[in-house]
């Protein structure tokens, strides 16, 4: 996705259908929700959010859902500031 986006920002179209179905179903409207249009990083945070979410905040688990080894979920939770607690904005 990273290397075929057209522009800074991807939009719904250019996911995959079960990604941007995640997005959909969240309660929380948030901007990127209403305008259809969502940066990579705001996708990312949400997919290991609801990721660690699925598996009790288990990251071994949470790693596996997401098919990235366990020091790169780790990584981004340190880069996103996630900690157990942390929602979907």
């Amino acid at each position: 996705m990273v290397i075929l986006r057209k522009s800074e920002v991807l939009t719904f179209e250019e996911l995959p259908d079960d990604f941007a179905a995640l997005l959909y179903s969240r309660d929380a409207v948030s901007d990127s929700a209403t305008t259809g249009r969502v940066t990579f990083h705001e996708a990312e945070q949400k997919l290991i959010i609801d990721a660690l979410n699925r598996s009790s905040w288990n990251k071994s688990k949470a790693a596996k859902y997401l098919n990235i080894p366990r020091h790169v979920l780790i990584y981004r939770m340190k880069k996103y500031g996630i900690t157990n607690g942390t929602t979907v904005d």
